[in-house]
């Protein structure tokens, strides 16, 4: 967490070493997923597809022939979907 003054913190209305959640590398993190998810979904919605069955198109275009088992872990499914969402 950034260093800040008494004054500074005092001038904001906050405590000086009070919790921010701005300062919070998760909530940042989170943001910028959110951020990219809907750039993505604003993309790709035209075919109407969803992120993940997008991702598995891009990867079955990158290779040729490619087992559902390293489909599933190149998408970053967990292994019970891999089974019920390969309908693309």
């Amino acid at each position: 967490m950034p260093r800040t003054s008494t004054r500074l913190a005092a001038a904001e209305g906050r405590r000086e070493g009070s919790f921010r959640l701005d300062d919070q590398v998760g909530f940042l993190l989170r943001r910028a997923y959110q951020r990219a998810g809907a750039n993505l979904v604003e993309r790709i919605g035209i075919y109407d597809l969803t992120p993940p069955q997008f991702a598995t198109l891009a990867r079955l275009h990158e290779r040729e022939k490619i087992s559902q088992n390293l489909l599933g872990r190149l998408v970053g499914w967990s292994p019970p979907i891999s089974g019920t969402s390969c309908s693309v």
